[in-house]
């Protein structure tokens, strides 16, 4: 059945913030058509969310933003305000525009140049008593990231994203002093907790897992952040007739694609593990340092990344200490990175955490360029003695 004018056109107008007004004015029968009504629940739903987002910006997170940007004029928190009100205009242009066009409204965050990009994690289904064990162990922060990277089930990552969006939140409350909004967080979530362990021992399931299971994961952040820039030059490229294909999601797909390859040949070309000490004890700063002699030898040694970037994270924290003392707040957030070194260091060695992997490769770089550098300069002195000794 083809929808009227008037039909389009009051769904199109719902998303002029005047979702909630329609639905509200449910008996009219200009907005009771139930394509009018689903135009306006969305719109409803997108403005809600975004302005949620951005009051929690503000009122959180922009003070760690106010630095201002190398070429531009504006602070870093002006523009990720921008770009919250610029996502939220988008989302309601896009509505306005399958209304109009008589197509039912797609999902908030539902853009076509994100088309192809599945879910990470598949159906959890029904639990073992002992996956229910291990699946509300994961839930703990910081725990949780130990569990699911020991033992990668649906159940575990689904837990362990929870747990770790709930840390990260409690962080920043921490670090901005609310004290009243850090107790009410740490109830909120505790409720959550029981509600989650008493529904996985009586049912075996995991609540609310359509809304868990959106949380992304921390490689897929990291991916996303670096798939930017490389989408950003593509643009450039096509805007000067260079490429005509533009696609997002293939190049958070490349990227991907990428980092496995990488992971897998470094699976394949570092075998040896000879060391005397265990490689969980990558994960404790300051005990970490044992490794340096390792890192320095010339041999591959399987652990190196994970130590690497243990020993990055006693070099952040000996920062911090040194410029804001022993008690800063800020140390919180090698929390989650300690976590991720203890869980990954044996089943996954060349796991890379963002920054901190960086941050271990320009040392390296640094280090073991100057090591080059000397046994060259070493080698070709002893074959400049050598020649002087035989002329």
């Amino acid at each position: 059945m083809e929808l009227s004018r008037q039909t389009r056109t009051n769904a199109a107008i719902a998303y002029f913030f005047l979702g909630p007004i329609f639905l509200l004015a449910s008996r009219n029968p200009h907005f009771a058509d139930p394509f009018v009504r689903a135009h306006a629940k969305a719109g409803t739903k997108a403005v809600a969310f975004y302005l949620a987002a951005f009051f929690v910006y503000v009122k959180y997170l922009s003070g760690y933003l106010s630095f201002s940007l190398p070429f531009f004029p504006v602070t870093a928190s002006r523009l990720a305000s921008a770009a919250i009100l610029a996502l939220m205009f988008a989302t309601l242009l896009r509505g306005t525009l399958r209304a109009n066009a008589g197509k039912l409204p797609a999902g908030t965050f539902e853009f076509s140049g994100f088309s192809g990009w599945s879910s990470e994690v598949g159906l959890v289904g029904s639990l073992s008593e002992t996956e229910r064990t291990l699946a509300l162990m994961s839930f703990v922060p910081l725990f949780g990231i130990v569990v699911a990277a020991r033992k990668k089930t649906s159940a575990n990552v689904l837990g362990c994203r929870a747990g770790s969006l709930f840390f990260t939140a409690y962080a920043l409350l921490w670090m901005s002093g609310g004290d009243a909004v850090l107790m009410v967080a740490t109830l909120a979530y505790a409720i959550f907790f029981v509600t989650v362990g008493v529904t996985l021992f009586s049912t075996g399931k995991i609540p609310f897992e359509p809304a868990v299971s959106a949380i992304p994961s921390l490689e897929r952040l990291w991916t996303l952040v670096r798939t930017v820039p490389t989408f950003f030059i593509e643009t450039l490229k096509a805007t000067f007739g260079k490429t005509q294909e533009l696609s997002f999601a293939k190049a958070f797909e490349k990227i991907s694609a990428r980092d496995r390859a990488t992971e897998e040949a470094m699976d394949r070309s570092f075998a040896e593990s000879s060391f005397p000490i265990s490689p969980k004890l990558a994960a404790l700063p300051g005990v970490n340092l044992l490794f340096l002699p390792r890192l320095l030898s010339a041999s591959p040694y399987r652990y190196a990344i994970a130590a690497g970037q243990g020993i990055a994270i006693t070099a952040v924290y000996a920062g911090l200490a040194f410029w804001y003392g022993f008690g800063n707040p800020y140390q919180i957030f090698l929390l989650p990175a300690i976590a991720l070194v203890l869980g990954n260091v044996e089943v996954r060695p060349f796991y890379r955490i963002p920054v901190l992997y960086e941050l271990y490769s320009l040392v390296g770089i640094l280090s073991f360029g100057l090591v080059n550098r000397a046994r060259k300069m070493k080698e070709t002195s002893e074959k400049e003695t050598s020649v002087s000794f035989k002329v």
